[in-house]
């Protein structure tokens, strides 16, 4: 996930083109689910933001 939450917002579209082409976004997304679903407050707030720069609401 701090792959995501470290760069650029320009970045990410490069980013998640990487990632899919490494076979490693499918990885990301179950960790964001998980961290969306975690008792730590701040690791949903985390999960949060990070599900908003990948463009999901």
């Amino acid at each position: 996930m701090r792959r995501i939450l470290e760069i650029g917002e320009d970045q990410i579209p490069a980013q998640i083109i990487a990632m899919r082409r490494e076979k490693t976004l499918s990885k990301l997304m179950a960790e964001i689910n998980a961290s969306v679903l975690s008792d730590s407050t701040e690791e949903r707030a985390r999960a949060q933001v990070a599900l908003d720069r990948l463009g999901f609401l």
